[in-house]
């Protein structure tokens, strides 16, 4: 069956590879047709229930199987994607947000922590006590940012 091919991820039978333009000697790209996401799956599953209802003689004897639970099934599976969709951009947000305080700007905190570390070094001396304290704190600002 077409739906539960695509939600395995076979393909139908071996395509050829797509010919690169560039050079006949460089490795030869392939198509990529799996659709194994999970937001195509549920897509997937629900086509495949939309298309058992559609067949009069599918009769599930098992509870789990029939039309109704397999319906919820899906809607359960697309409820999920839908969570976990959200999740992943209040944490996005929250990450942003984070780096923003943390490391962009002229009073993030690791602006600060620098300026506090030059200021003790103008104030105490390079070789003071307080600077070789502040010298064990290091602050680090990640360079994807």
């Amino acid at each position: 069956m077409y739906y539960s091919r695509l939600i395995a991820g076979r393909l139908a039978k071996n395509r050829l590879p797509v010919p690169s333009e560039d050079n006949e000697e460089e490795k030869v790209k392939t198509r990529s047709s799996t659709q194994q996401s999970y937001v195509a799956r549920v897509y997937h599953f629900h086509q495949l229930v939309l298309m058992v209802k559609e067949f009069p003689f599918y009769v599930a004897h098992e509870t789990h199987l029939q039309i109704p639970a397999l319906r919820q099934t899906a809607a359960h599976l697309a409820r999920l994607n839908s969570t976990w969709f959200k999740a992943k951009v209040a944490l996005n947000n929250a990450r942003m947000h984070r780096n923003r305080l943390l490391y962009k700007g002229i009073d993030a905190i690791t602006q600060n922590a620098f300026a506090v570390k030059s200021y003790v070094k103008v104030v105490f001396g390079p070789r003071s006590a307080e600077a070789a304290l502040l010298t064990t704190v290091s602050f680090t600002k990640p360079k994807v940012l």
